[in-house]
Order: structure tokens, then sequence, then C-alpha cells
């Protein structure tokens, strides 16, 4: 049980120190809300509240001491960078027993962009090497690299760095058509394909995905105990705000089963929906990327609605060909690429996922 000494938050109001309060709360602890403001709309958040002066004024030391001693504070948090400055230099001498929190404010906004650049000069020219004629689109560039590592980190899932790299290598080989995903989940990689094909003004962006505990049930006792408690409406509103997150409307979705999805795409050009307004559709597909249930049946489905659909030239992206619950995926490629083979273009792993240049 932790020990319930107040950390004292200020100033309060501002967006990390109420992300901050949330986490503290959440692990127990008692968290005070301090802000200068005579009237802070912060303040219905914390359960506890004091006043204080702005931290120049000539009598913030004397009020800062008064409130720490009275509800025996032993810890400050700011995420306010001056503040933090002033409170460094301050606290030793007039409260040495009460600590500052050492990070910088900002310092972990910043590591993220910076772990981006680090990260980027891989992505940053991937697709120059590919099997096959020259590509079709220049390189990303060390920035827009970082920015889609960045933009893609921000959003919860599996789709890892070895995958993005190989899905930015392929959009410059990518003919110009619709972007296809089946399985979309909280929208990671939907985020990716979105990005890359605004970038490369490769075409919309459909998303199918029934997000139903139903369509989720794979056979496979340790995956469907997860998927089975797994909020799937809070899942897809994750994914439409990952997405709404690109302000421009590249993409929509289909919430429906794959097979069904698969039907109507090939009626339907017009895709609406509450999030995203309209978007219309080539009807003809340049990357495929199936990410649906990983059952050796379901997969085989997927892929047999639309793969037809695919462009002379276009890529099927088969996530979890090497993955280590079942086989259904790796069957499925395999399958696909002994019938395929003299129509196979490029073919290569990366992640777990298999990458499939058909002509």
């Amino acid at each position: 049980m932790l020990e319930r000494t107040p950390i004292l938050v200020f100033p309060a109001g501002m967006a990390d120190a109420l992300g901050f309060a949330e986490e503290a709360a959440a692990r127990g602890e008692r968290v005070v809300g301090a802000s200068s403001l005579p009237f802070d709309p912060a303040r219905p958040r914390y359960a506890d509240w004091a006043h204080l002066p702005y931290y120049d004024a000539p009598d913030f030391a004397d009020r800062l001491a008064a409130l720490v001693r009275s509800l025996g504070i032993h810890r400050i948090h700011t995420p306010h960078p001056v503040v933090h400055a002033h409170l460094r230099d301050l606290l030793p001498r007039l409260l040495p027993d009460c600590a500052l929190d050492g990070a910088a404010p900002f310092a972990a906004h910043l590591a993220l962009y910076r772990r981006a650049l680090t990260q980027a000069p891989a992505l940053a020219e991937a697709g120059g090497d590919l099997a096959g004629p020259p590509p079709l689109r220049p390189a990303l560039g060390l920035e827009p690299a970082a920015a889609l590592l960045r933009q893609a980190h921000a959003v919860p899932g599996m789709c890892d760095d070895a995958k993005l790299w190989a899905l930015a290598a392929i959009a410059r080989h990518t003919p110009a058509g619709d972007l296809v995903e089946i399985g979309s989940w909280w929208g990671k990689s939907a985020l990716a394909l979105a990005w890359l094909a605004a970038r490369h003004r490769l075409g919309a962006l459909l998303c199918v995905d029934p997000w139903s505990p139903e369509a989720a049930r794979q056979g496979l006792d340790d995956v469907d105990a997860v998927t089975a408690t797994s909020d799937h409406e809070e899942a897809a509103r994750l994914f439409r705000i990952s997405l709404l997150g690109l302000g421009a409307p590249v993409a929509n979705y289909f919430r429906l089963p794959s097979v069904e999805g698969g039907a109507r795409y090939r009626t339907d050009r017009m895709v609406i929906s509450e999030a995203f307004g309209e978007i219309r559709l080539a009807g003809s597909i340049a990357l495929l990327h199936i990410d649906g249930n990983h059952a050796h049946e379901a997969v085989a489905a997927d892929l047999a609605a639309w793969l037809p659909m695919l462009a002379r030239g276009g890529w099927l992206v088969l996530d979890d060909y090497l993955w280590s619950f079942g086989d259904g995926p790796r069957r499925v490629g395999d399958a696909l690429l002994e019938e395929r083979g003299g129509d196979v273009l490029c073919a290569f792993t990366a992640g777990s996922a298999l990458f499939v240049r058909l002509g």
C-alpha cells in the first residue's frame, strides 16, 4: 500500500499536469492541485485544491512553504518549464525535505521526437533497393520519415518498425489505386498506410473490420481469451481517432466482415461514414493488407474475396505470416507463392509479414 503523502501539482491546469494527476491518483497517491488563477477550470478535476500566487510574486516562497508544511507535502510536480527552473533553485534552500520531480517539463515529449529522428535514417531511403524496376516515387527523406514514425508510435498496436520500413519501401513501388486493409483494430498500420497514401498520392485507404468478438475468435485458447475481454467498441473509436488525427480525409471504413466488405467494394465506389465523410474509391486495389482473423479458413476467405481485385503490379501484405500462435497466414501465403509463382515480381518478409508483388 502506497504511503499517501500528498503530491503538489502546480500549476495544476496544464494538460500534462492533469495527465500526471490522473496517473498518480490511479496509483493510489494523494494529489493536491494548485493554481494562481482566481478561477481555474481544472479545479473540479482534483479532490484537494489550493491557491498559490504566481511564482514571481513577493510572497510566493512563504505561501508555498506554509502549504507544504501544513499538508505534509514531500514532492512537487510542475509541467511548466519556468516554474520548474524556479523551484529547482528555490526548494533546496526553502524546503530541503521537499523533492522536485527531476525530469524537466516536455523532456518526455522531446524524447519521442528525438527517438523518431534516430530511427528515421533507415526509413528515409527505404524502397530504393527492392527487386524490379526503379521506384515510381522519391524517397521520403529524414524529417518525413521521422514524422511517420512519430505518428505511428503514438498508436498502440503490433505493427513494428520493420513492418513500417517495408510499407514505406513498397509505397514507392505501388501503382496508383485503392489501399485496402482487412483488420484494423486500433489503427496503427492503417495510420501508416493512410499517411503514405497521402504523401505519395496513391489513392484512398479503405479499412474493413467488424470490430466484433464473434469475428475475432480464432480457435486458439490463449488468443481468444484476450480478444474475448477486449473492448471492441473502444477499439473502433480509437481507430477513428487515430485516423482523424491525420486531418485530410484520405481514409474511410466498412464496419463489416471481410467477405461482406469485398462484395460491397465490388459495387460501391462511394464510402460514407459519419467520422470521415465521403471518399470515392478507384475500384482497383494497389495495396492489399490482410490482418484480420488468422485462422486458416478466415485468411483463405479474405484472400479469395479480395485478391482478384488487386491491380497488376500491386502488393499483397499478409500479416503474421511468421506467427508464434498458429500457421493460418503462412499456409495461405505458401499456397499463393506456389500457385502464382510465375506472377511474383518480388517477395520478402519484414517483421512477421509477407510482402508479395504480383504481376
